[in-house]
């Protein structure tokens, strides 16, 4: 999970970031830079996993029963 949130913020989203954010992300010890990492990770797996992707599952889902109905 950590490599995952290492490639979308230098690669994907690099150009979204502050320039303050790149500062720390360069100038930092690699203990900080991994606990910062880490705890990334932990906030995505614990908070939108189960809660924001499974509610946006949900909305989905119910869009497309609704379509469905509609149809028929």
């Amino acid at each position: 999970m950590a490599a995952y949130v290492v490639a979308l913020d230098c690669y994907l989203f690099r150009h979204l970031l502050s320039a303050e954010h790149t500062k720390f992300l360069q100038t930092s010890s690699l203990p900080t830079r991994m606990t910062y990492f880490m705890l990334r990770a932990f906030n995505e797996k614990v908070i939108y996993r189960p809660f924001v992707f499974s509610r946006l599952l949900y909305l989905i889902s119910l869009r497309a029963v609704r379509k469905e109905v509609l149809h028929h």
